[in-house]
């Protein structure tokens, strides 16, 4: 499946280049031509990854990216900003300030116009492979403490009854995988050293 990207930016001509680029390069390319517009497509299309240019009409980029952060179904969606101004600039270094300053997680990229083709999807590609990286990652340490998590209450069942309540009412409870992450293996040193040993 193609992933989707949402160019949002007020230049006609430079939106229908990164258009033909991204297409090129076998991307799904949603676009957006102000702030306003780009807050819609963004709830609506759900994309992969977003281009998102600072300076625009209606609602200013430095507006929409602090919605997109602090909305809870969209604050994971990768941003890269696009800016005509340098890093150099006193006012980028400003803007990069006042993100960290209001503890906002800030962009996943930064490109300054005029935009290098390569660059860009350069950019993109290796902040979507991270993404998927991450998402397997996650997703293998699961299945690996669910494979666990089994054994202790197949073992516990066997051997002390009310070990394997308690232990079954807290794990059934871990639904979110990051506190899973964090809780689960604390709950194991308790139940996990009288056991047998499990086989790999």
């Amino acid at each position: 499946m193609k992933k989707k990207v949402l160019v949002i930016d007020d230049d006609e001509s430079l939106v229908t280049y990164l258009k033909t680029l991204l297409e090129d390069n076998g991307y799904e390319v949603i676009t957006a031509k102000n702030g306003k517009e780009g807050i819609e497509k963004t709830k609506n299309e759900n994309p992969d990854i977003v281009t998102l240019d600072l300076l625009m009409p209606e609602k200013t980029g430095i507006k929409l990216f602090r919605e997109l952060r602090k909305d809870e179904g969209m604050k994971n969606i990768p941003i890269i900003l696009v800016t005509g101004i340098s890093n150099e600039y006193q006012g980028f270094s400003d803007f990069k300030k006042f993100i960290y300053e209001r503890r906002i997680p800030g962009p996943e990229g930064y490109i300054e116009k005029p935009i290098k083709p390569e660059e860009l999807l350069s950019k993109i590609e290796e902040i979507l492979n991270k993404i998927e990286e991450k998402i397997r990652r996650n997703g293998k340490e699961e299945i690996e403490s669910t494979i666990v998590g089994e054994y202790v209450m197949e073992q516990l069942k066997e051997t002390d009854h009310v070990a394997y309540i308690r232990f079954a009412s807290v794990y059934r409870s871990f639904t979110d995988a990051s506190s899973f992450q964090e809780e689960f293996f604390l709950l194991l040193e308790e139940f996990l050293r009288p056991l047998p040993a499990l086989s790999s």
